[in-house]
Parts: C-alpha cells; structure tokens; sequence
C-alpha cells in the first residue's frame, strides 16, 4: 500500500531521526543507523509511516457507527 508522504518529505524525516539518533547516546556519525534503532528500541521513519497509513485505510474502511 503506498503511502501518501513524498520522498523529499521522508528523507528529511529520516535525516532528522538520523541526527536525534545520534544526538542522544552522544554517537559519532560512523555508528550504523539500523544498530542505533535497534539499541534504542526505535522504528525507522518509513516503517513508522508504513504503519500509520495502514492504520488510517483501516479506520476510513469502517463503517461509521452512531452512539447514543
């Protein structure tokens, strides 16, 4: 399912994750990204997105139901 964020978009969300991945532990530029995500128990951004948009076809799919 593709998601509605363009790739410019992405990739300054990655890049801004990329730096708050590496701003917080106090990491060099050299640390791999997927080992800083995964020491952090943090998603990459795509995946992130991925998920939300999926979520949100899911809720647009269901039927509206009235409370009272």
């Amino acid at each position: 399912m593709p998601s509605h964020c363009s790739t410019t978009y992405t990739y300054v969300l990655e890049h801004a994750q990329n730096q708050a991945l590496r701003l917080i532990p106090g990491a060099v530029k050299t640390t791999p990204i997927d080992a800083m995500t995964f020491i952090m128990a943090n998603k990459p951004i795509r995946e992130l997105i991925k998920e939300k948009t999926v979520l949100l076809h899911e809720k647009l799919l269901r039927p509206k139901t009235f409370r009272f």
